[in-house]
């Protein structure tokens, strides 16, 4: 049987990122003495905030995705690329004049990598 996408993969994914970003953005901010810090609770609350409008494409994407026949891995793929996309979306509206690359590119690979570590299929098993 063909594996079924769960939900839980969705906020998984978001969650996960915004979790795991401020501490990446910490650990960035060690070592680049120009990098402003100011804090991993603030950094989620404005991370969470500003993330909103990718997640609500980000759940169409999902539904669509979910309601076609598409394979488990270009699903995956997919919602990858539409999380990456929100991003640079994102950091591209809130700074338009001074473009934080180190900032963006740790917020991908953090996107990158959850999306990557977490199952977005589950196997059905056939009912006796």
């Amino acid at each position: 049987m063909k594996p079924q996408m769960q939900w839980s993969y969705l906020f998984k994914h978001w969650f996960a990122t915004l979790s795991v970003y401020p501490i990446f953005s910490v650990i960035y901010s060690v070592f680049d003495h120009y990098a402003r810090f100011s804090g991993t609770l603030k950094i989620f609350i404005i991370s969470f905030i500003c993330s909103l409008p990718t997640l609500i494409v980000y759940s169409f994407g999902f539904y669509y995705l979910k309601e076609s026949s598409i394979s488990i891995k270009f699903a995956k793929a997919n919602l990858i690329t539409i999380s990456i996309v929100g991003i640079l979306i994102t950091f591209l509206k809130i700074f338009e004049d001074s473009f934080p690359y180190p900032l963006v590119l740790l917020y991908i690979f953090t996107s990158l990598i959850t999306g990557i570590i977490f199952r977005l299929g589950k196997k059905l098993t056939a009912k006796s």
